[in-house]
């Protein structure tokens, strides 16, 4: 399977019109903010335009936006004033314990093995909040994504770098400017390390 995941492809992609009707989850992003809290200094990784930074930013929170994509990145300083880092990982482009929370949603299925990048995010923060799709949106009909999620496919990646892992399933109506509501069930995991 050909990894689509590279800067030309989501550059490209957030270039299009309606590009971020699918990141605007308030249900979702309302649970994620609850989980992070507030007054952390937060990396939002695979931040696209910000749309769940600028909430975790609303709730008193120090954020920056990583992507892939220089565009996406431009739309979030552009959008909400958020500082922005535009990079490939793995690897972060982080030493040490420099973060308080990683927050990832609709992420790690882009990587074929997340190991590499769980292993980093570990070290980085103490907590981190992982959103991914619940067993939908596979690799066959989504070709960006490299690997699907369930609940015991999830714990298991996160409990070989953390201590806690604790998952809650969300189903979300998503309304588009188009005539269809999708509906996205997803897994929301908060781990953290004492």
């Amino acid at each position: 399977m050909k990894d689509l995941n590279t800067a030309e492809y989501w550059n490209y992609k957030w270039q299009q019109p309606g590009n971020d009707f699918w990141a605007n989850r308030p249900e979702t992003f309302k649970l994620i903010c609850a989980l992070v809290g507030s007054e952390n200094k937060i990396l939002d990784l695979g931040s696209g335009v910000g749309i769940l930074a600028n909430e975790l930013q609303k709730n008193k929170n120090d954020v920056y936006c990583l992507d892939i994509s220089e565009e996406a990145i431009k739309e979030a300083k552009r959008r909400f004033n958020l500082p922005g880092i535009v990079a490939k990982v793995p690897p972060l482009p982080f030493k040490g314990r420099c973060f308080d929370v990683i927050t990832a949603t609709e992420f790690l299925e882009h990587f074929p093995d997340p190991t590499k990048i769980l292993a980093e995010t570990s070290i980085i923060a103490k907590v981190a909040v992982f959103g991914v799709p619940n067993n939908t949106l596979k690799p066959k009909n989504h070709p960006e994504h490299m690997i699907s999620f369930d609940r015991t496919m999830l714990r298991w990646h996160l409990k070989q770098f953390y201590e806690h892992v604790e998952i809650h399933e969300i189903i979300e109506k998503i309304t588009t400017r188009y005539p269809d509501i999708l509906v996205m069930p997803s897994l929301i995991a908060k781990a953290w390390n004492d």
